[in-house]
């Protein structure tokens, strides 16, 4: 069997290009997008763990009212997240210190940001980003 005439095959590469470039470039934007996402999950993590430190390094308030160490805290967390590139205005951020059994006192800083997938696809990486640190400031004495 002879080989088939090299007119016949022009444009054959031109074909396989264009039949393989979607998955191509699905698996490119796919790997963007799954980067991007475990940025933003990294970079939130990070705030609020900085926010909560910088609330644990309050004194714990002989009335019992936290407000002063949710408030350092709230706005510690405001501030590296900014730093981390996102819009504060977007991100949902709490603080809860509570003290336990009139011991321990606890901190908990939660922030939750939208993550917006590449070039607006639908992605299994749409979803909120949710980060929740909980560290233990200083013990109460028993009374």
């Amino acid at each position: 069997m002879t080989a088939p005439h090299p007119h016949r095959r022009r444009g054959a590469s031109a074909i396989e290009f264009a039949l393989c470039m979607p998955f191509v470039l699905l698996l490119i934007i796919g790997s963007v997008d799954c980067a991007m996402w475990t940025l933003a999950h990294q970079s939130l993590a990070r705030a609020v763990q900085d926010g909560a430190r910088v609330g644990a390094e309050f004194l714990v308030p002989d009335d019992g009212n936290g407000k002063e160490i949710e408030n350092a805290a709230l706005a510690a967390t405001r501030t590296a997240v900014q730093q981390a590139g996102f819009d504060p205005s977007e991100v949902a951020l709490s603080a809860v210190w509570s003290v336990e059994n009139n011991r321990k006192a606890w901190l908990a800083v939660q922030a939750t940001a939208t993550n917006t997938p590449l070039m607006g696809i639908r992605s299994p990486f749409a979803v909120d980003v949710r980060k929740r640190f909980v560290v233990f400031t200083q013990e109460q004495p028993n009374d």
